[in-house]
């Protein structure tokens, strides 16, 4: 007996009848399925992890950074949207735009997210965990199932860790594997550089030592105000000017 081979992320739903066979002899099935089982779809997404199958109609595909990342926005920082107080800004750049975190939420704190989806790479994480780790509170690690472990061995034991799985539905969902704690060793230097010079330049005005710097560049600047202000007021007033800008330069979409 000839048995066709049957890709075993398609599994047809009760009831349905019509298939089509490609050239390499999967059975798909001509329409979309209804949702499946939470056991069936649980299948789906782990074998889709592990063969890394593409995305086609019914297909669970791996999940990608806009899934998670709207997904994201939803849910776990749904609140932090609906604060006026704070500020939530989408690709902000640290060392002078060297990286950018996913996603930045700014009230009483630095609060960093870094989104590594299932169809990502983990080659820039060692590199983007030294930056976040100068500059933030607190920073949150969101990653999908296929990198979750190799991820977590990558940053420091402080971040926080949240899985990023897909649901019966099709959505996102998250789950906390590590809760996030302060960062015990913020650069001050690096929190400074997050300001524009004229950003800068005006909290030293504001404290009367600005004199001899208003020509200087912006590195100087923020040497200064490292130099001038105590470590809490400083890292106050960088969320702050945070807060209140009115324009983004280009490259730097926030909320």
């Amino acid at each position: 007996m000839n048995r066709q081979m049957v890709h075993p992320a398609v599994i047809r739903a009760e009831g349905e009848t019509s298939e089509t066979t490609t050239t390499q002899g999967c059975v798909m099935p001509r329409a979309r399925a209804p949702p499946p089982s939470r056991l069936r779809a649980a299948f789906m997404v782990r074998a889709a992890r592990l063969f890394d199958w593409p995305s086609a109609p019914g297909y669970y595909a791996l999940m990608r950074d806009a899934d998670v990342r709207s997904a994201l926005r939803a849910t776990v920082l749904a609140r932090h949207l609906r604060d006026p107080s704070t500020l939530v800004v989408d690709e902000l750049g640290l060392d002078q735009g060297a990286v950018r975190v996913d996603i930045a939420v700014v009230n009483g704190r630095l609060h960093g997210y870094e989104i590594k989806s299932d169809a990502d790479t983990l080659d820039r994480l060692p590199t983007q965990a030294a930056a976040y780790s100068r500059v933030f509170d607190r920073v949150t690690l969101v990653a999908g199932l296929r990198h979750l472990d190799k991820a977590a061995a990558l940053v420091p034991p402080w971040w926080g860790l949240r899985a990023a799985e897909a649901n019966a539905g099709g959505g996102v969902r998250f789950r906390c594997v590590r809760p996030e704690l302060a960062n015990p060793d913020v650069d001050l230097a690096a929190v400074a550089a997050l300001l524009w010079r004229e950003e800068a330049l005006a909290l030293l005005v504001a404290e009367g030592r600005a004199r001899g710097l208003a020509s200087k560049p912006r590195r100087d600047l923020c040497a200064a105000l490292v130099a001038t202000l105590p470590a809490a007021q400083l890292r106050r007033s960088v969320r702050d000017a945070l807060k209140t800008r009115t324009t983004w330069r280009a490259g730097s979409p926030h909320t």
